[in-house]
């Protein structure tokens, strides 16, 4: 038993360090994740130094490519929720416009409740939820 409870903390402070080892990886640029496939390509296709320089300039090239539409989607995602955001808001100024005060305060709560419900609806449930129990 005590051989058990021992193996067992070993193995939890093992996955806590190796948690922690990746939560402290150091984010690499797109030019250093080019020349690591690079340099990963050199090594197993047995590149020779003029085919590498070939390949990692290929391979920054793309990788630009690739950041460059990243951020491009980026920014389009951000315009459609700017855009979405005026919408709504313009909708809500028309509906302030024509329900009195007290009429706006009820379709704002509703509305908000709606919002929460929706939300709860579309997270996945877990397994061993009181539905699924029977």
């Amino acid at each position: 038993m005590k051989k058990l409870s021992v193996l067992a903390l070993l193995l939890f402070a093992s996955t806590i360090s190796v948690m922690a080892q990746k939560s402290q990886a150091k984010e690499m640029t797109s030019e250093e994740r080019a020349e690591k496939i690079s340099q990963k390509m050199k090594a197993d296709l047995g590149l020779n130094e003029e085919q590498y320089k070939d390949i990692l300039s290929l391979n920054q090239e793309n990788a630009l490519k690739r950041e460059a539409k990243r951020d491009a989607m980026k920014k389009e995602i951000e315009a459609k929720r700017e855009a979405l955001k005026a919408e709504k808001k313009a909708y809500n100024e028309d509906m302030k416009a024509i329900l009195t005060t007290e009429q706006y305060v009820k379709y704002l709560e509703s509305s908000n409740s709606r919002n929460m419900e929706s939300r709860r609806r579309s997270t996945p449930r877990k397994r061993g939820s009181r539905e699924h129990r029977n």
